[in-house]
């Protein structure tokens, strides 16, 4: 009978009962479209609540469409704290779940001394969907439902995950391209054949009989012959001479077999008065008597039979039996020695990709889960520029899909290379239908086989300790893949100034999730520009003139635009190289600061002198570093002094300057900072 393309609801009620009652079920993840297995009962069954755990069995299979693996093996480990309240409050059956219940759960987890109230809260929040869920079984009460907002600015209250600093971002890097030279030898050199396609090298070897198959030096007659000479001065001697020397018998008997007689035998050689030796004082021509046992035998058999692929040991006692003896017989067994020899490798672990990983993390800026999640299709040209390359990726936590910044000759070239570099290491091992882009041999399973999240920190740690860094407070520098993404923001966010930029490069889909990413980062100098281009810089962010809204409106009527120190005339027809007409221009403020659409306006010069006081405040007071000082303040004060300020009366700027220490704009008001700085 052919089985229905789509399941019927009989049969989904049937694996929803089925799951309730084994604690056991299988579930295609929605993102890798892989299959895993779960079984509730080893993991949960140490927890005696059978009834209610059946119910939870039965909400996770229903919730099979709505979350991937990942999110499901994070609900089954918090699953425990949630069992274990239950059975202390002695709540074993599903008629005893109500609201009050979650009430109750809510509560002891924000007094769980061992968690967080952010932990606690997002502990709370991963659970809810399969409250709600298990609410839909017949024996649960329909108002077992999550409370909303029962930790009210718990995600606020999260701590900040600080990136590098300069110097330790340095080392990070430095370590990273070493490590990759060393990679390039192991993994990617390509080995040049020397014997490919040649006759194999037995000339030494001992010949084989065709009727017993056997060899013997005795069978070559090169080998009879050099005997012949180093033995008997190359004398025509008598048998009874012969048999006196060692190993005459056996040179007689074969003479007399091969050749017919003794005499025949110096009649084949010419062995007269002048007769001219070939071996008198040299090894024996034949020194071989099995060619397993010639190093050279084993190079060309590789080359030849196994097509130069380093195969493991399992693969090549089933596909090659005859050079898998001979290294264990002749050569120790070493094959790794061998392989290493040809600088080739048949076992990749996640340890020898983390350098590859590490330098995209570097190199794209995307979160560390989306560069685990890559493909071998990834890449996709450019439609205007062939040599230009952009990473296809997903998100699949956010459910997100996007491509990095465009990356070419005149770009930043390596994420591109570094992936195709990772290609072509793993397809030497890759099978048919392995999509994923980092896959590994080295594992239990002997098998190429995906990198999971586990793994890549486990790797990332062992690389950490490999390589001894130093942190600036002279501590062990440990890279965490976490820390990369936070550093590369605050530091592209400085160089720049621009945020929508700093967007693009994180991925996030609104500019008002890189603003609050920014804001976790507790850098003095990052603290107090914040709310400078949150309401000033970047236009339509927070408030200000609606520019979708003049966008038709320009050619009619010219409005300013507010900028970081200045106007902007027509923000949607700029003149600066790379600016679209049409499109918001995008130009940070120090290309502002030489464009034909510059306005300046007595608010802006007031503003530039709030700007410099309030900088010089900072560094004197030591809230931020003399370093920090000069990112933020040189090139603007180098412009304005030199192109800006002296074009305007010296009085008016005099009063202006003025009414900047009287009236400091709001957002460089010292004033203000140091009552917020001290919590009044």
């Amino acid at each position: 009978m052919e089985k229905p393309k789509y399941p019927t609801l009989q049969s989904i009620q049937g694996d929803e009962k089925k799951a309730e009652e084994t604690l056991q079920f299988t579930i295609v993840c929605k993102n890798s479209k892989k299959r895993y297995y779960y079984d509730l009962d080893a993991r949960l069954g140490n927890i005696r609540i059978p009834e209610i755990t059946k119910v939870v069995s039965w909400s996770l299979y229903r919730l099979r469409d709505t979350m991937g693996h990942k999110t499901r093996i994070t609900i089954l480990e918090a699953l425990p704290k949630f069992l274990w309240f239950l059975k202390s409050n002695e709540v074993d059956t599903p008629e005893q779940l109500n609201s009050h219940t979650l009430i109750k759960f809510s509560e002891t987890l924000k007094n769980d001394a061992a968690l967080s109230y952010s932990t606690a809260g997002s502990l709370y929040r991963k659970l809810s969907n399969v409250f709600r869920e298990m609410a839909k079984h017949p024996r649960v009460n329909d108002d077992f439902q999550p409370q909303k907002n029962s930790f009210p600015k718990s995600e606020t209250l999260k701590s900040a995950t600080l990136g590098y600093s300069e110097q330790e971002m340095k080392q990070i890097i430095k370590t990273t391209v070493l490590a990759l030279r060393e990679q390039r030898i192991k993994l990617e050199t390509e080995y040049e054949p020397t014997w490919l396609g040649k006759p194999p090298p037995i000339d030494d070897v001992a010949p084989q009989n065709k009727s017993t198959g056997r060899r013997s030096f005795w069978y070559s007659d090169e080998y009879i012959i050099w005997w012949w000479e180093n033995n008997c001065a190359c004398e025509k001697l008598t048998h009874s001479d012969i048999i006196k020397i060692k190993q005459g018998n056996m040179f007689y008997e074969v003479t007399r077999k091969k050749y017919g007689s003794l005499g025949l035998f110096y009649d084949f050689i010419g062995a007269e008065k002048n007769y001219k030796p070939k071996y008198i004082g040299k090894a024996p021509p034949v020194t071989y008597l099995t060619p397993w046992r010639k190093k050279d035998y084993l190079d060309w058999y590789w080359e030849n039979k196994v097509s130069c692929k380093a195969l493991s040991s399992v693969e090549l006692n089933k596909k090659h039996p005859e050079f898998w003896r001979a290294m264990q017989e002749y050569h120790g067994g070493k094959i790794q020695s061998f392989y290493r020899e040809k600088a080739v490798s048949v076992w990749v672990s996640s340890y020898d990709l983390i350098p590859y990983y590490l330098m995209l993390l570097i190199r794209t800026g995307l979160n560390p889960a989306t560069i685990q999640g890559l493909t071998i299709d990834c890449l996709i040209e450019d439609p205007l520029d062939k040599d230009k390359y952009q990473i296809d990726w997903t998100k699949f936590r956010s459910f997100k899909k996007g491509k990095t910044i465009p990356s070419g000759v005149e770009g930043d070239s390596w994420p591109a290379m570094i992936i195709k570099r990772i290609i072509g290491i793993t397809s030497r091992f890759r099978e048919p239908g392995q999509k994923e882009l980092w896959i590994a041999t080295a594992n239990r399973f002997k098998k190429p086989l995906p990198i999971e999240g586990p793994a890549f920190k486990r790797s990332v740690r062992k690389f950490s300790k490999a390589h001894s860094l130093v942190a600036d407070n002279g501590d062990f520098l440990h890279i965490h893949a976490k820390r990369i993404r936070p550093t590369i923001a605050w530091n592209e966010y400085l160089r720049t100034e621009d945020l929508q930029y700093v967007q693009a490069l994180l991925g996030h889909s609104k500019v008002s999730t890189t603003a609050d990413y920014l804001k976790n980062y507790d850098n003095p100098l990052l603290r107090t520009r914040r709310a400078i281009h949150q309401e000033a810089i970047f236009q339509g962010l927070s408030g200000g003139i609606d520019l979708e809204k003049n966008k038709h409106n320009r050619h009619n009527k010219i409005e300013m635009h507010d900028t970081l120190l200045n106007h902007c005339k027509d923000p949607y027809n700029s003149p600066v190289a790379g600016e679209r007409h049409g499109q918001a221009c995008g130009a940070d403020s120090e290309v502002c600061l030489g464009c034909q659409n510059l306005v300046i306006t007595h608010i802006d010069i007031k503003k530039y002198f709030c700007f410099i006081r309030f900088h010089e405040h900072l560094v004197g007071c030591g809230d931020i570093s003399q370093e920090e000082f000069e990112k933020s303040v040189k090139n603007k004060k180098a412009m304005w002094e030199s192109s800006i300020l002296p074009k305007y009366d010296k009085d008016v700027i005099e009063i202006i300057a003025t009414d900047a220490v009287k009236k400091p704009i709001p957002v460089w008001d010292i004033s203000l900072y140091e009552i917020e700085k001290n919590g009044k």
